[in-house]
């Protein structure tokens, strides 16, 4: 079985940031897509969520990313795209998280020309994710972002 031969299907996504003067919260839900392995009768399920952060307008707001795989196989890669309003966030950066660097995997990020952000998670053995921590993005909450709410989505999952 090879990581190629999985195939998944981004089914429902979102991550809401509600900033007020002082603090802003963000209240994650999950990221489903199911893979089904070829010659293998069950389907998997991996969810990427979004965990809760808070963070200031105007300051840095990390929000983890966890990868949670259910059934025959977790993957060994996997590429999300991150979509949100550029004139409430701005993407910073993506580390690795804990089970990326476990199974040997290096994350990219790279800006689209649409302004998403795309995550992809590679590496040379086929060494499976673990359920846990993956990714670390930041984002500044800018700071004409006062109060409201404002989506992030991940689309184009592929693994």
């Amino acid at each position: 079985m090879s990581a190629a031969s999985i195939r998944c299907r981004v089914l429902t996504a979102a991550l809401a940031v509600l900033a007020t003067r002082s603090v802003a919260l963000a209240q994650g839900n999950e990221d489903s897509f199911v893979t089904k392995i070829p010659g293998q009768s069950m389907t998997s399920s991996v969810n990427l969520s979004l965990t809760n952060a808070t963070g200031a307008p105007g300051q840095a707001l990390v929000v983890p990313i966890n990868l949670t795989a259910q059934g025959t196989a977790a993957p060994a890669t996997f590429q999300t795209d991150l979509n949100f309003d550029q004139t409430k966030l701005t993407f910073t950066s993506a580390q690795a998280g804990t089970q990326l660097t476990s199974a040997n995997r290096s994350l990219s990020a790279s800006v689209l020309a649409n302004g998403n952000v795309r995550l992809l998670a590679t590496g040379v053995n086929q060494t499976a994710i673990s359920n846990g921590l993956v990714v670390n993005v930041t984002f500044t909450l800018n700071a004409g972002f006062l109060s409201g709410t404002t989506p992030v989505t991940l689309l184009n999952c592929a693994s």
